[in-house]
């Protein structure tokens, strides 16, 4: 507490923070009106904010106090006075869904730090500013910087000790990523976008799936916060995070990641990046790779449970006897699909197709199919066809590879009898470093 007589002067330096949540003319003429008061009566600072701001009918103020970095902050302080640069800012609706806040990253030198506002937030990323009154809390295990009505904001002229802009790194292919990985900077293009609603805590929310793809390849992502993201946009992602689901890397970030949208010539275009790429099945399985992928190989093998089957007509599965393991005893209605082991030499998968797969490989439709096997009283007929065509023939399989518990599987987009014999001459002669 600070006491003064008449021979004392305040600094404008020790009343900031003690009137926060005033702008313009009256924030200058409160200031000046808690000086005199102070001086005239021989009073503390506070006590005398307090009597002005309660004849300006405003709440009492609440004394500020500073930081030197983010790191400092631990969850709990309040009245504190931080200053760091804006990263990334971006706006939702509340519950009520009559108005909005914003929230986003806040950084210095040392660190970043989420934040949120219940005013108005004029501030864009790359701007510096001075937060005071504001308090900190601990939000989904993370610190979060929380600025409210009777937070005040200022801009900052100088950046000297705050983060340079983030444009200054150089981003990562996304070839390189890592399961682990954090603070993650790779740019992409969204080549698949869509969202889905899920319950957190008793709130419904909207999260965002996709993928992003380069020159390099191809990475699920899964956005955990309201973006306005776009299918076929560029983009450059710094702050997310990878994590493997079942057996295939990840990428998760939310809206407290900076997003830049970049020129569309960046990176090649969407036709380009969304066809199937070679490969090998051991670089899938150690890679953890997002489809689709083009592989040479041979089946070797059909599974069973390949040909002609009956399921539930309400959720899909497989009707075992008429019973269906959710719906009970059920009218199944016939489908088609196909599960076979594929080898390309350096390692084997399982490859799987529904019906137009079983339908395109012998060539007829399944009411076709259907009635071939009533006639025949023969179960197992189009599992014995389908060997026939395929156990020890050469094929190209595009298709999307999924790693989990059990292995690598490929669901089937297409399947190529043979393969593309200039194509294969020319790997050849690449890896034994001749001329054919």
């Amino acid at each position: 507490m600070i006491v003064l007589d008449n021979k004392q002067s305040v600094s404008d330096e020790e009343t900031e923070g003690t009137h926060m949540d005033v702008t313009g003319d009256d924030h200058e003429k409160m200031k000046e009106e808690i000086h005199r008061m102070a001086k005239d009566l021989s009073i503390p600072l506070e006590e005398a904010a307090r009597a002005v701001y309660s004849a300006y009918g405003r709440p009492p103020p609440v004394r500020t106090n500073s930081v030197d970095f983010l790191s400092e902050l631990v969850p709990g302080m309040r009245g504190v006075s931080v200053k760091a640069r804006v990263i990334s800012v971006h706006s939702a609706l509340r519950q009520d869904g009559e108005s909005s806040y914003f929230f986003g990253m806040l950084g210095d030198s040392r660190t970043s730090v989420s934040f949120s506002c219940w005013v108005d937030f004029d501030f864009q990323p790359g701007e510096a500013l001075v937060a005071q009154n504001v308090s900190v809390r601990e939000y989904r295990e993370k610190l979060e910087i929380v600025i409210n009505r009777y937070s005040f904001l200022s801009p900052l002229g100088s950046m000297e000790g705050l983060i340079p802009p983030v444009e200054d790194g150089v981003p990562q292919s996304i070839s390189e990523l890592e399961e682990g990985s954090v603070n993650i900077d790779v740019q992409g293009r969204i080549v698949d976008l869509s969202s889905s609603k899920v319950n957190v805590k008793g709130v419904e929310k909207e999260v965002l799936h996709g993928v992003l793809a380069d020159r390099s390849g191809r990475i699920d992502f899964t956005c955990w916060g309201p973006m306005k993201l776009e299918r076929d946009t560029c983009v450059r992602l710094i702050g997310g995070y990878l994590r493997s689901y079942r057996g295939s890397n990840r990428l998760n970030f939310d809206a407290g990641c900076v997003i830049r949208e970049l020129p569309s010539d960046v990176l090649p275009p969407l036709a380009d990046l969304v066809k199937p790429r070679p490969a090998r099945l051991y670089t899938l399985m150690e890679s953890g790779m997002s489809g689709p992928v083009e592989v040479r190989g041979t089946i070797v093998d059909l599974r069973p449970g390949s040909g002609l089957f009956l399921k539930c007509p309400e959720c899909g599965r497989r009707a075992v006897k008429g019973q269906c393991t959710v719906h009970g005893r059920v009218e199944g209605i016939p489908d088609l699909s196909m599960r076979a082991i594929f080898d390309d030499g350096t390692g084997t998968a399982m490859m799987r197709g529904d019906r137009w797969a079983v339908e395109s490989l012998l060539g007829q439709d399944l009411d076709t199919i259907t009635s071939e096997v009533k006639e025949t009283m023969d179960p197992e007929l189009v599992e014995e066809a389908l060997k026939e065509k395929l156990i020890g023939k050469p094929f190209t399989l595009l298709g999307d590879p999924v790693q989990d518990d059990y292995g690598l599987t490929i669901f089937i987009q297409e399947l190529i009898p043979g393969w593309d014999r200039e194509r294969l001459m020319e790997e050849v002669s690449s890896l034994m470093g001749v001329v054919l």
